[in-house]
């Protein structure tokens, strides 16, 4: 695989010659400008990023600069935490590390490795990270693996902006209390260790949070703590369980989930846009639910709903033959509204 891979390097690389009299001399691939051939590598997995060394002198130490580092795959066991650290180590360490992408393979169990990972990851500013813990399949089916535990910063990591986590393990409830500049924050079928319920996301300069698929019925989180005075952005997705949250800035909020679950706010006086989507809304504490999440957001200018909490309002009005025995006495959802949407997804 790797030796194809090389081979159209070189391919690319050989010098080409043009038909008549003048023969013309180019490298396509090495003429390009640092910077492009930086992002061109960032999408390569870190192993064939390095051995593009051999292909030139000018390719020997274009590796030591990339600003993008792709750990894919790492299947060494407790040998990755010393190859992870030795790739770091023969950097040029006048070129700042802007991202790591790291994905650990499903024969990745040990902890402490990957805490050792981490810690060298810090020490080197790193300003994005994302960590994924793969899976294995066996005759065809998803295998999940235990979750890869993350534990709590003991200094404060004030160079990273960026941190995406998927099927990953926090080792504690105020995971996030040391990520003093996190800006951009996503979690997508986290868990955390067992006997915590609450999860904390406490961050003052935070700007843009997205949660995906924390469900309490697989030992997942009950409860997301979020008090965000600069959160911009919201999308929770699939997270059953209550989510209290302090962001007096939100503009956009996107919700999607099988049934209606509680928010608990002091207000979005600033909410611009809310997208809602649910399915399976069957009874009549579905439809308290509804109402009172929508007038906890009446403040939106922009609400996009899915057709089915429409059929659902509309049938249980129907029941009922009024609204007024379902709607609680409180100011409408829709009063400042000024565009109201409704459509299937």
């Amino acid at each position: 695989m790797f030796s194809q891979y090389i081979n159209k390097i070189q391919g690319i690389l050989e010098p080409q010659r043009t038909v008549g009299s003048m023969d013309l001399e180019s490298d396509r691939l090495s003429s390009l400008p640092d910077d492009l051939i930086h992002k061109i590598l960032s999408f390569i997995y870190i192993e064939d990023v390095i051995r593009t060394s051999i292909l030139s002198s000018r390719w020997r130490y274009i590796w030591t600069l990339t600003p993008n580092l792709n750990f894919e795959n790492l299947n060494r066991g407790s040998r990755i935490s010393k190859f992870f650290s030795s790739v770091l180590s023969h950097r040029n360490n006048q070129t700042q590390i802007c991202s790591i992408n790291l994905v650990l393979g499903a024969t990745v169990m040990d902890n402490e490795c990957i805490t050792q990972i981490l810690n060298c990851a810090f020490a080197h500013n790193v300003q994005q990270l994302s960590i994924t813990r793969s899976r294995a399949k066996i005759v065809g089916r998803p295998l999940f693996y235990g979750l890869s535990s993350i534990p709590t910063p003991t200094w404060d990591l004030r160079a990273l902006t960026t941190l995406h986590l998927h099927f990953i393990q926090l080792s504690d409830d105020n995971f996030f209390s040391k990520y003093t500049n996190l800006k951009n924050p996503s979690l997508r079928k986290c868990t955390l260790m067992k006997g915590r319920k609450v999860l904390n996301i406490c961050l003052p300069r935070l700007s843009n949070l997205s949660l995906e698929y924390l469900r309490p019925g697989i030992e997942l989180v009950e409860h997301v703590n979020v008090v965000a005075p600069q959160l911009e952005n919201l999308s929770i997705k699939y997270c059953d369980g209550k989510q209290l949250i302090s962001a007096p800035r939100l503009i956009t909020l996107v919700i999607e989930g099988y049934h209606p679950w509680e928010i608990s706010t002091p207000g979005f006086p600033s909410l611009e846009k809310v997208d809602l989507w649910m399915s399976r809304l069957c009874d009549d504490a579905h439809t308290h639910k509804i109402i009172y999440l929508l007038q906890q957001l009446r403040n939106a200018k922009f609400l996009i709903l899915s057709l089915g909490i429409l059929k659902h309002l509309i049938h249980q009005r129907k029941r009922f033959c009024t609204s007024m025995e379902l709607i609680p006495n409180q100011a409408c959802a829709f009063a400042n509204a000024k565009i109201l949407k409704f459509q299937k997804k």
